[in-house]
């Protein structure tokens, strides 16, 4: 692969992924010799989504790499994202050709369960320097020991925003030097809220946090509602550790903390010290808030623990049921993983986001610091990322929003000590036994054929 290195190595112009143009890597990483006798090489990989991964801001570094140094391609076959299961379904049983899928929540279990996909094993070593810093990962997701899902990366993790200057205005911590020292805990959350609050002195109502934040303030336990260990789906709901968030909660919202108002970003209002949300909102508060001086932390972790934990996304692409590409995608997947690890492409994504987004007329729309994303870069190697398994059974959906009878268990047991006027024990008897139900059928028949 030393070809592959040299290529995204050298020198050019830059795309938005912080690889050379395409002539240059053309010229450097083609192929020198024949391939067609490699079921790796030269292959159009038919891609089902809601995006063309041949236009997202320019070749991606990955799709870089794979038609270059593979000599491949990809078909993009269009497809809204609430369809995609549908229209895979359908593409499977009328056998039109599908290779490559998108990870999401519901690819596991319901995508397994349903006999979607293939496993990976046959056509990637876990063995290779490229997957050993995701290996933890890889092995969560092992489905009855098959390998399905191969994260090559994880996203978009919640964290909680807040401004530096309001912290030292109102003679608070700073959050993240005590996350640095290891006293990032719920205690030091909750005192700083309602120092924040009772200290109001203006007419504007203070809160102590805003946001979509509460399956990370679950998650902070080190649990999740619906857990799996590779054969058997549990549910903890009866958890200590997990009644003790949903107490938290309570406080939260008894003690008139929570602005439940919806927010895309951090409020320029100075009436709510933490906002929390994924990552990706974090250059738009900035712009928002010019001189807040702002900072992302994780979600602190439970009083006495010694480790925090993050909510957020994995990336991963599905090899899909019938495919005859298995050697192609999974070549695919190794450019996805290569792209995370090569010290020139970080570098390169790194400066790139760094660069201010500026409208035509000379707006700033968003920017991230070089304390920001480092300290996220770190985020994401050092703490463990966790997925409830939850969400990816449709049995357990609702509405994102709307009334609490429609929103679903999972949605109703994540935030709903913060919406409604109930307990965590009537919750808890509500959806109990709802929940083993749902289990039963993905322990009692793993996988369809």
């Amino acid at each position: 692969m030393s070809l592959l290195f040299t290529a995204v190595g050298c020198s050019g112009n830059k795309n938005d992924s912080g690889v050379d143009s395409e002539e240059s890597i053309a010229e450097t990483a083609a192929p020198t010799e024949e391939t067609t006798e490699d079921p790796s090489r030269g292959q159009t990989i038919r891609w089902l989504g809601d995006y063309d991964l041949n236009s997202v801001q320019g070749r991606s570094a990955a799709l870089a790499m794979y038609e270059d140094f593979y000599d491949g391609k990809v078909e993009w076959i269009p497809c809204g994202y609430e369809d995609k299961y549908a229209v895979l379904s359908s593409r499977i049983q009328g056998g039109e050709p599908v290779d490559m899928v998108a990870f999401d929540a519901r690819t596991m279990p319901d995508g397994l369960h349903g006999g979607l996909y293939q496993p990976l094993d046959d056509y990637l070593d876990f063995k290779e320097d490229i997957w050993k810093d995701m290996l933890d990962e890889i092995d969560m997701f092992a489905y009855h020991g098959s390998h399905y899902i191969v994260p090559y990366d994880v996203s978009d993790p919640v964290l909680l925003t807040y401004s530096r200057t309001m912290f030292e205005e109102n003679e608070l911590d700073d959050p993240y030097t005590l996350y640095q020292e290891g006293t990032w805990d719920w205690d030091a959350f909750l005192q700083m809220m309602d120092t924040f609050v009772s200290a109001n002195e203006s007419r504007t109502k203070r809160y102590g946090i805003a946001g979509m934040f509460g399956q990370a303030l679950v998650q902070s336990t080190g649990r999740t509602l619906v857990e799996f260990d590779g054969k058997t789906f549990t549910s903890h709901i009866a958890d200590a550790e997990i009644e003790a968030a949903e107490n938290l909660m309570s406080e939260i919202r008894t003690r008139k903390l929570y602005d439940a108002a919806l927010y895309t970003h951090f409020p320029t209002s100075g009436n709510v010290l933490f906002f929390g949300m994924g990552d990706w909102s974090l250059a738009a508060s900035n712009a928002k808030n010019p001189d807040a001086d702002l900072m992302a932390v994780p979600f602190p972790k439970m009083p006495e623990s010694d480790a925090h934990y993050l909510s957020g996304s994995f990336e991963a692409k599905m090899l899909v049921k019938n495919s005859d590409k298995g050697e192609a995608v999974a070549a695919y997947i190794t450019c996805e993983r290569m792209a995370r690890t090569q010290e020139e492409i970080a570098d390169a994504a790194r400066e790139m986001a760094l660069e201010k987004d500026v409208s035509a007329s000379g707006q700033v729309m968003g920017f991230v610091t070089e304390e920001q994303y480092d300290a996220i870069a770190a985020y994401k190697s050092e703490i463990p990322m966790l997925f409830d398994y939850g969400f990816g059974m449709q049995a357990m959906q609702g509405e994102a929003s709307g009334t609490f009878e429609t929103r679903g268990t999972m949605n109703n047991l994540t935030d709903g000590m913060l919406l409604y006027n109930t307990t965590w024990e009537n919750l808890r008897e509500m959806y109990e036994t709802a929940i083993d139900d749902v289990l039963r059928p993905y322990n009692e028949a793993p996988a369809a054929e």
